[in-house]
């Protein structure tokens, strides 16, 4: 196991976040993670990678090590951004490489925008750079409006929406749904899911639902024409949250992106198949930035 060490970081707003390193070779790797995960999903990537280079795992704002903010109008994009900006800053580094699985996806490429001259390279991992609830289990838009009014809803009763939230994904049912519509059962690492569903599970649902809002109206697709450093996009054939069809836009809009499509992946493709992917992605780092 690769040493790890813990930070926190004071972001512009005051909220502390949390952030780990693992490793210490060059180039820094900085990892933003999906909505709701804690590091169960990325594990296999983060110790493949720390054998080679520098990797930091930070926690966005109620999630995992970064407490819950007492304004949860700042469970937002435009404060990740902001966060991003203070971990970059205690890291004391002049360039990194962005890597996003999911949610982390968006972050990565709206972080570019603000940033371009701190950026090495980029890695997109099994997600979207806009409009994440149009994609999932290929609903749509109709999640949009519903999302927002939940966020509400759940703000008026806490107590109630976090009961039926930990009900939700704590029983036995929880895993087969996933096996149904969301994972490869054949192919899943049952350790990593059973870790991120009890961290989900306990997760404050007002600060989810708020962040998740905020996500599906956001859109970091205009930024994917302009990335002029090498990218490398992850793509798994059976994912139903981000679709190959969107996977496969960003790679012909990220001039020059490599693409790898992962056989039989999900949206766990990083605990499913982690020796392809992680392989990829380290050649990818050591071969084009490294």
């Amino acid at each position: 196991m690769t040493s790890m060490e813990n930070r926190t970081v004071q972001s512009s707003d005051g909220a502390t976040i949390a952030y780990r390193i693992f490793g210490a070779g060059e180039p820094t790797v900085l990892l933003s993670n999906g909505i709701g995960c804690n590091q169960a999903l990325v594990e296999p990537l983060i110790q493949a990678l720390a054998q080679r280079f520098r990797v930091v795992l930070w926690d966005y704002r109620a999630h995992v090590d970064s407490p819950v903010p007492q304004d949860l109008a700042t469970m937002t994009v435009h404060h990740c951004l902001g966060d991003m900006e203070a971990v970059v800053a205690d890291l004391g580094v002049e360039r990194v490489v962005l890597a996003g699985f999911s949610m982390g996806v968006q972050i990565e490429i709206a972080y570019y925008e603000r940033h371009p001259e701190q950026v090495q390279g980029i890695v997109v991992l099994l997600g979207p750079a806009e409009y994440p609830l149009r994609n999932f289990l290929h609903v749509g838009k109709w999640l949009e409006p519903v999302i927002p009014s939940l966020a509400k809803i759940a703000e008026e009763n806490p107590q109630l929406f976090q009961l039926v939230w930990h009900t939700a994904l704590s029983g036995p049912w929880a895993n087969q749904v996933a096996k149904l519509l969301i994972l490869n059962p054949r192919a899943m690492r049952w350790s990593y899911f059973d870790s991120y569903r009890a961290h989900l599970a306990d997760f404050d649902v007002r600060a989810f639902l708020r962040l998740a809002a905020d996500l599906g109206s956001h859109s970091a697709a205009h930024v994917l024409p302009t990335v002029s450093v090498p990218a490398l996009v992850v793509a798994g054939e059976k994912d139903n949250f981000t679709p190959l069809s969107v996977l496969r836009q960003i790679r012909d809009e990220i001039p020059g992106a490599e693409y790898f499509e992962v056989r039989d992946a999900t949206h766990g493709g990083l605990v499913e198949f982690p020796d392809e992917i992680n392989a990829r992605v380290c050649d990818f780092i050591g071969r084009r930035i490294g």
